[in-house]
């Protein structure tokens, strides 16, 4: 289930590891006490035994309690958003966004495919985060990009059906973050919607993963992304 809390708000924020930490453990909340009120609202819910056992609450007081939720969710944003800015200093550290990247992924090769290494990786990294050699997409090709100052390599693939995406690493810290946030298998990410394209970031070893491609769904993005979750 996605959350309901849009962290839409920290595009511009650098998720620092402590950082992190806050959305996720924040998400989390919202989504159990989200459950929970969805729960008691669902049409036949059985109350429990020591609901039943004692006086129901005055109707006023109940309907008070969508109200409470409603503040509680709110006051996890602001928290959320008060420790983005306290933790990051406010800005991206001038660091290029995801969608300044994600284009590259979306160009054409420059030099051949790199051979695989024979551990399910590619002779191709950054920062010792190698790019991966998967089973049912084949590395057709790869470049190397500068993008507001960082170091961005891609490399492409190709499956049976002629689908193309483009995966591509950048150098340094991790990028501010934005898009519509989703925890694929427990792996938070970001999805972001590029005109005709989609493009997908997620953190390998705490660098910026991003995998693009045009008429290409983005469950298949995500799963992609998914499978390439070992450490670097």
């Amino acid at each position: 289930m996605e959350p309901r809390v849009d962290l839409t708000a920290l595009e511009h924020v650098t998720p620092s590891p402590a950082l992190r930490s806050w959305v996720e453990a924040a998400v989390a909340e919202a989504e159990a006490v989200e459950s929970a009120a969805s729960h008691d609202s669902a049409p036949g819910a059985t109350p429990s035994a020591a609901a039943t056992s004692r006086p129901a609450p005055p109707r006023r007081r109940r309907s008070r309690r969508p109200l409470a939720l409603a503040g509680a969710l709110a006051c996890l944003v602001v928290v959320v958003l008060a420790a983005a800015l306290l933790l990051s200093g406010g800005d991206g550290g001038g660091a290029p966004s995801v969608p300044q990247v994600a284009p590259v992924a979306l160009r054409s090769a420059r030099a051949p495919a790199p051979a695989v290494r024979g551990d399910g990786l590619l002779a191709a990294s950054i920062d010792g985060v190698a790019f991966p050699a998967w089973a049912s997409w084949r590395a057709t090709g790869e470049r190397s990009d500068r993008v507001e100052g960082r170091e961005v390599r891609t490399v492409f693939y190709a499956n049976r059906g002629g689908d193309r995406v483009g995966y591509a690493i950048v150098g340094g810290d991790a990028l501010p973050f934005g898009g519509r946030y989703v925890r694929w298998r427990g792996i938070p990410m970001w999805v972001y919607e590029l005109g005709d394209a989609t493009a997908v970031m997620w953190l390998r070893d705490g660098r910026t993963c991003i995998v693009a491609g045009r008429g290409v769904g983005t469950d298949t993005l995500l799963a992609l992304a998914g499978a390439d979750t070992r450490p670097a």
